[in-house]
């Protein structure tokens, strides 16, 4: 069963000129598995995911299905990261 990484841009619009405010992210996981998905910051253009000075990720599980973004992610990205999903761009989709 493939699995993809969904990858979105989310620029603030008071900020939207301003490149180092911009949010890249992720929903990994497969369009045929009523499962878990994983939610990701990444890099941008390598589509790593962020770490921080210790090298963690902030990756997040959360029920779902790739190609649908639920309520409960769209809360979990604002809480988490400040980004408005419904002002995203969806941006290409990658077969891990």
């Amino acid at each position: 069963m493939p699995i993809y990484d969904v990858v979105y841009l989310y620029k603030p619009i008071e900020t939207e000129m301003e490149t180092h405010t911009w949010t890249y992210y992720r929903v990994r996981g497969s369009v045929e598995d009523r499962g878990t998905v994983q939610v990701s910051r990444v890099r941008f253009p390598s589509f790593d995911d962020l770490t921080d000075e210790c090298g963690l990720t902030d990756i997040i599980d959360t029920p779902g299905i790739v190609g649908r973004i639920t309520p409960h992610i769209q809360t979990l990205l604002r809480e988490q990261w400040q980004v408005d999903h419904s002002m995203s761009t969806l941006i290409g989709i990658l077969e891990q």
